[in-house]
C-alpha cells in the first residue's frame, strides 16, 4: 500500500498499525482498506475534525462471525443460523426482522 500524501508518514503508520489489531475473515483489516478508508480513520483517530460523520446506506450491516448468539424471540440462535423472518431484538429489545 502506497503513502498517503494528505497524512504524515508516522501518523499513517499508527492508523496501519491499530488497524492490524483487527481481524475480518483472519486478514488484518489493513490489508482491506482503502486509502480513502483510512483517511477517514486517521480523521476519527487523530481528532482532524470536531465532528466526523459517516453515511451509509439502509441497512448497512456489519460484519459478524457466524458463531455469535443472536436473542430472537424463540430464544438464542448463532448468527449463522437465522433465517429470513426470523425477529431478533436490539439494545432497545425492539423486534426486527
Amino acid at each position: 500500500m502506497e503513502f498517503v500524501p494528505t497524512i504524515s508518514e508516522k501518523e499513517y503508520k499508527v492508523c496501519i498499525g491499530l488497524l492490524k489489531l483487527f481481524k475480518i475473515d483472519g486478514k488484518d483489516v489493513s490489508e482491506l482498506v482503502t486509502l480513502g478508508e483510512i483517511e477517514i480513520f486517521h480523521a476519527i483517530v487523530f481528532r482532524k475534525w470536531n465532528r466526523v460523520q459517516i453515511l451509509c446506506p439502509t441497512q448497512y450491516g456489519k460484519k459478524i462471525a457466524d458463531n455469535v448468539p443472536v436473542l430472537t424471540t424463540l430464544g438464542w440462535k448463532k448468527h449463522g443460523e437465522l433465517q429470513e423472518g426470523d425477529f431478533v431484538l436490539t439494545i432497545k429489545e425492539i423486534q426486527k426482522r
